[in-house]
């Protein structure tokens, strides 16, 4: 039998509890419920990765007091509440403090929370048909309480041990070993991203409006782990009609998809559109220097077509042997982050010397275009007036212009640091295909200057005009 969901087992190992505590005490399952279930779901299904929208942050105070009501009644009307053991009370604790922080109760919810949940030892939650969540959860809201009451203060009163009580309480949850719904937990949660952020700048204070999120310099190899190969990615499924009854009955490939559909039906619509509020965008900060060659992941290959020809190609063959910047966009706002770093136009004076290094170089270094596109009109209308597109190009630079319409899923757009879609993104790849030099959004201070850096370094590497190529010739052949 095929292993279950964490939910699933969740709601199954719910209902035997109650079901072995009706036997026990001789009553009606009804009666052997303890704090309400309705309550659970709402904390369960309004974290930040499943349903941001809802939940008890999307309360009124009014519906916040019918919560905090019902969660009452199970203390003081339930008949059978005296004999609740740990586990229960801490879920009715725990439960209370998260509707008396969205009331902005702190004081009673750091108490709520103190009293049912912290004062007690992790043992004591584990245990067969026990609720093991409430520990490693209590600790985490425990977090966002010092970071909400945080961001309440005012700019000159701001006490910072707030920040850094917030740090601690996260590090331990993020610590934590493996218990039920782990999955469900919320400690990837922009609370979580900010907190870090902050404690990370001097003095841990915020630098300005956008201080929920400040991009971080790229500190780590990004892209894929094998080489790329022609027609790989190309979104066209190329499997017989065996492989493909093989996979429809094979259920271990069914959770999977199960999963990645999930993924994507949790992933807020607007999700991309509300984070270029921040730094328009820009998903980190690009690295000063270049990844080094032995720790460089490769960029992917990827199929579409060119304002060449219409027939589908490969980047690979493009990438291959020539230093290439590479410029991933998605609409006019991206293609325009992108120019910041790579345009020639006289609007970007800053980019001369970049250009004069292509215009000296034109057989070992070319700059590539991507154009991603997979809403099928948006992508028609593209085609349709693609010889706009043609016109100040020549016939190379038009080989190196693609319209892709798929193949850039989300397990590529990972690892490739591309975490917001409607974002501008610039590649350094070196002959070899590897992704040494990165860059989001808009163009930053030192940023330009670090690129250039890159591409004489890369120069330097190939050697004399034509002698890189000769060398390399065989490595991706």
């Amino acid at each position: 039998m095929s292993k279950r969901l964490p939910f699933d087992t969740y709601v199954i190992r719910k209902v035997q509890k109650w079901q072995k505590r009706a036997e026990e005490w001789g009553v009606d399952l009804i009666d052997a419920v303890g704090v309400s279930p309705m309550e659970e779901m709402i904390y369960f299904w309004s974290q930040w990765r499943l349903q941001p929208m809802h939940g008890f942050k999307r309360m009124q105070p009014a519906q916040l007091e019918n919560s905090l009501a019902a969660l009452v009644w199970s203390e003081s009307s339930n008949p059978h509440w005296e004999r609740e053991g740990l586990d229960e009370q801490a879920i009715h604790g725990f439960l209370r403090a998260v509707v008396l922080r969205n009331l902005k109760r702190y004081d009673e919810a750091r108490q709520s929370l103190e009293t049912t949940v912290l004062s007690h030892g992790w043992p004591e939650f584990r245990g067969p048909l026990r609720d093991d969540w409430t520990c490693p959860s209590a600790h985490y809201e425990m977090a966002v309480l010092c970071w909400e009451e945080w961001r309440q203060q005012s700019q000159q009163s701001k006490d910072e041990a707030l920040l850094t009580q917030c740090r601690e309480w996260l590090d331990k949850a993020a610590g934590w070993e493996a218990y039920e719904l782990d999955t469900r937990d919320a400690r990837s949660s922009p609370s979580y991203n900010a907190a870090t952020n902050h404690s990370s700048n001097t003095g841990g204070t915020p630098s300005g409006p956008n201080e929920e999120y400040t991009p971080q310099p790229l500190n780590r190899s990004i892209g894929l782990p094998d080489p790329p190969q022609e027609g790989e990615n190309s979104g066209v499924d190329t499997r017989s009609w065996r492989q493909r009854r093989d996979d429809f009955l094979n259920w271990d490939k069914h959770l999977a998809r199960r999963r990645e559909l999930t993924q994507q039906v949790s992933r807020p619509y607007f999700r991309d559109w509300k984070m270029l509020r921040h730094h328009k965008g820009k998903t980190f900060s690009a690295p000063s220097r270049l990844f080094r060659a032995s720790r460089a992941l490769y960029f992917p290959n990827l199929q579409g077509r060119t304002l060449a020809s219409p027939d589908p190609a490969d980047t690979t063959p493009i990438l291959r042997d020539k230093i290439s910047l590479v410029a991933i966009y998605s609409g006019t706002w991206a293609e325009r982050q992108t120019q910041t770093f790579t345009s020639a136009s006289p609007s970007f004076p800053s980019n001369g010397p970049l250009h004069t290094l292509l215009a000296s170089h034109p057989t070992r270094l070319q700059k590539v275009e991507l154009n991603i596109e997979e809403n099928s009109f948006k992508a028609g209308l593209i085609t349709f007036f693609m010889s706009n597109l043609r016109r100040g190009r020549s016939t190379q630079e038009r080989a190196r212009y693609f319209l892709i319409r798929r193949g850039l899923d989300e397990h590529i757009r990972d690892a490739m640091a591309m975490l917001n879609s409607k974002v501008g993104y610039v590649f350094l790849v070196d002959a070899e295909a590897r992704i040494r030099w990165a860059a989001s959004g808009l163009a930053e201070e030192g940023e330009r200057e670090a690129l250039e850096r890159g591409v004489r370094r890369l120069l330097d590497e190939a050697g004399p005009e034509g002698q890189g190529e000769r060398q390399l010739h065989g490595k991706l052949s």
